[in-house]
């Protein structure tokens, strides 16, 4: 009869600690699994923030980008409307030296004719004549420089214009930029703390789960421990 109970029982090499072997294992792959899992969300949250932050200093930059850009652009035509303005006024001075001078010669080469001719324009139409036509030829001078200045007001203030739409183009896609890249961090911060939220929650479930299951393996293993004793 011994024999036969020897025979049929769990015997303690191959029986008791195989058992305790593998609920040991159990237990252990279970808190590795929750270690696992635990850090794969931190990891993912990791992951999740620096995304943003990539993303958000990568729309900083291309919107600093083309704010420089719009400014530079805004400054040339401010500077070539300049350069337009300037040389319409060197063309007018040079204009009008040149209208004057040519006015000058043809009165002398009237008073010359006449001269030549022993005929003086003391007190004759002529004369008159000659005083209508220098008065007309000033006006006209006068009025082409009236007409030159304004147009060189128009370059001037076309230029300042576009220099100003320039700089207000820059700051508006400045603060497009500076919002979109806020917004990326912001959503990146949601999303890592979520997943952080998640991975905790998880770590607490998993964490009960794993306590209860260690005092399930440690009360079966107690029970193995009795019954070894008891058929020994």
């Amino acid at each position: 009869m011994d024999l036969l109970i020897h025979f049929l029982m769990p015997q303690p090499i191959f029986g008791f600690f195989p058992l305790i072997t593998l609920a040991v294992a159990s237990l252990v792959m279970s808190g590795v699994g929750m270690a696992m899992s635990y850090s794969a969300a931190k990891t993912t949250a990791k992951n999740q923030q620096a995304a943003a932050d990539y993303n958000a200093a990568v729309q900083r930059q291309t919107a600093e980008q083309q704010a420089a850009y719009a400014e530079q652009q805004a400054l040339y035509q401010q500077k070539t409307a300049a350069n337009q303005a300037e040389q319409e006024r060197l063309e007018r001075d040079s204009a009008q030296k040149s209208e004057r001078t040519a006015a000058k010669q043809r009165r002398a080469r009237i008073e010359s004719s006449y001269a030549a001719a022993g005929v003086t324009l003391a007190g004759t139409s002529a004369e008159n004549a000659l005083a209508e036509q220098a008065t007309t030829d000033e006006f006209n001078i006068l009025e082409n420089n009236r007409i030159s200045k304004t147009k060189q007001k128009y370059l001037l203030a076309g230029g300042d214009l576009a220099q100003w739409e320039g700089s207000t183009q820059a700051a508006m896609t400045r603060w497009a930029g500076n919002s979109s890249a806020n917004l990326s961090l912001f959503e990146g911060l949601a999303s890592a703390q979520a997943t952080k939220m998640q991975g905790n929650a998880s770590l607490i479930s998993q964490g009960s789960s794993f306590l209860s299951q260690s005092a399930t393996t440690y009360s079966d293993i107690k029970g193995l421990g009795d019954s070894s004793k008891f058929f020994s």
